[in-house]
């Protein structure tokens, strides 16, 4: 099942604690990743799993201690990384959307 990260944060938010961040307007992929990564170490947030596109797989890459696993839930289409490469790099879980749920009830 592929679903935009915006359906996949409505299906999980009855059951899970969610919090959607909106990219600023007219940022790179890798300026909404590193947003991300700052908020990540500003709130302390322990091993969350990331939904969404290009900008999550960059901050799992870029900074696989902060992030517990994340799920490519948008299009990675883009001009300037090299997508197959980064995605062999991520160290974090790889989750499709159907297994989400499983890993969730998994205790760490």
């Amino acid at each position: 099942m592929q679903l935009g990260s915006a359906v996949a944060l409505a299906h999980l938010a009855p059951r899970h604690r969610v919090l959607q961040v909106e990219p600023r307007e007219g940022v790179s992929a890798a300026g909404q990743a590193q947003d991300l990564i700052d908020l990540l170490h500003a709130f302390g947030f322990e091993a969350p799993v990331l939904i969404g596109g290009l900008a999550v797989v960059l901050a799992a890459v870029w900074q696989p201690g902060l992030v517990g696993a994340i799920v490519v839930a948008d299009p990675l289409d883009d001009d300037i990384f090299d997508v197959p490469a980064l995605l062999k790099r991520v160290q974090v879980p790889l989750l499709t959307f159907d297994a989400l749920e499983a890993f969730l009830k998994t205790p760490s």
